[in-house]
């Protein structure tokens, strides 16, 4: 969408319609300070630029684009009076802050829209609530489903580094519950966990034609969270007493690691039966690829391509508990 443009007439027009407030009033009237626990947020309904402190010819170098989530720092928001203008104080990436104008209209359309509560579910830092909604110590995952190849930054930011990536079907799993997100640049970013305990981060509201590139999925579908997800803690892990294993459908290579170029000495048959190290497996993306961490001899350990198919039919297949009853060295359930 374009940026909104303002004739002379409209701009003048804008400002004769501004409540102005006596000099008295120009002293910021703080609302509530930093302490508050819930989350305060507002849907914004066209390009916004992000003012660098609470006056009109401020510095505006980040903005927030259509359908946007701008999150308050405080709770009630922190609203500031200046010049006859009204702002508001929001997170807007890496904890640092900025301000929207608060009563802002388009054709008597306002700008931005306060949302209710219910709705105000991923505050990033610096803004209200994020402490007690989120952050690492959250012990539920969080995932998303990915619809097309989608690139992973190295920092909530567009310029930024894309080594790794996601191709289309792969879980995403947010390092918080709820997800870490942040606005950069006008675009909104939430942080997933990608391999070996790594972080990056996923547009979050990117669309082809219309459809979102990640889709939110249920609580009950996020059952292998990896290393440096929510919920990774506690839903799995090396401790677990109870095997999970999975049928070989063809000959299949065990990677030394979770990467495409990593050696393959060793490999399984079709129809033997892997067993992964812990319950829900560990599983963890690489260079666009989802890997699942299997025992596969004298307690040794190896990685297979978690969702690899021939023809549309996956390669290797989740067992029900029931038919994992062999779990060898290594492996999750072993006695």
């Amino acid at each position: 969408m374009t940026s909104v443009r303002f004739s002379l007439k409209g701009l003048l027009a804008l400002l004769s319609a501004a409540v102005w407030a006596s000099p008295l009033a120009l002293a910021p009237a703080i609302a509530q300070g930093s302490s508050s626990s819930a989350p305060y947020c507002f849907v914004v309904r066209d390009r916004l630029s992000v003012f660098s402190h609470p006056v009109a010819n401020a510095a505006t170098g980040d903005y927030f684009n259509p359908n946007d989530i701008a999150y308050a720092t405080t709770n009630p928001p922190t609203t500031v009076v200046s010049e006859g203008r009204s702002f508001v104080e929001v997170a807007i990436y890496g904890g640092k802050r900025g301000w929207l104008p608060r009563t802002s209209t388009i054709d008597g359309v306002p700008l931005i829209v306060d949302l209710s509560r219910d709705q105000c579910t991923n505050p990033g830092p610096g803004a209200a609530g994020a402490g007690s909604t989120g952050g690492s110590s959250s012990d539920r995952p969080y995932c998303f489903v990915v619809k097309d190849r989608l690139s992973v930054f190295s920092r909530p930011a567009a310029n930024a580094a894309t080594n790794d990536y996601f191709v289309p079907n792969d879980i995403a799993y947010a390092t918080t519950n709820p997800p870490t997100t942040v606005v950069s640049g006008g675009r909104s970013f939430v942080e997933v966990a990608i391999y070996g305990g790594k972080r990056g981060w996923l547009p979050r509201t990117s669309t082809i034609d219309g459809v979102p590139l990640i889709v939110d999925l249920s609580r009950d579908q996020c059952t292998n969270p990896g290393p440096g997800a929510a919920g990774a803690g506690s839903t799995g892990g090396s401790s677990s007493g109870r095997p999970y294993c999975f049928v070989v459908k063809d000959r299949l290579s065990v990677f030394s690691r979770p990467a495409a170029n990593a050696a393959t000495d060793d490999y399984f048959n079709p129809n033997d039966i892997a067993y992964a190290t812990t319950n829900p497996p560990t599983t963890v993306v690489s260079g666009g690829r989802s890997f699942v961490e299997v025992a596969i001899y004298r307690g040794k350990r190896g990685w297979l391509p978690r969702t690899s198919t021939i023809d549309g039919v996956p390669l290797i297949v989740d067992l029900s508990p029931d038919q994992c009853t062999n779990p060898g060295p290594g492996a999750a359930g072993r006695r």
